[in-house]
């Protein structure tokens, strides 16, 4: 029961995360992937998309940003 239960939330938030990179910026979803996927570190993946590594971080920092809004469940009523 509890792995259904598990699936159940999880399929709808896989499904936001996939919307969520595919509305993102063509570079910010790149680093993320390359980031993640692929275990590349920032000097790399700068040196791949030929941008600064401080532009890597940034463009990191903003697609797990809106990754993490992507999947926020909403707060249950009557909970603080």
């Amino acid at each position: 029961m509890r792995w259904f239960w598990r699936r159940r939330r999880v399929g709808p938030a896989l499904a936001r995360i996939e919307r969520e990179l595919e509305r993102m910026d063509p570079t910010t979803r790149e680093a993320f992937l390359l980031l993640r996927l692929e275990s590349l570190n920032y000097p790399d993946i700068a040196q791949r998309l030929g941008i600064e590594v401080g532009e890597v971080q940034d463009h990191i920092s903003h697609a797990i940003a809106r990754l993490a809004e992507a999947v926020a469940l909403p707060a249950r009523s009557g909970t603080k």
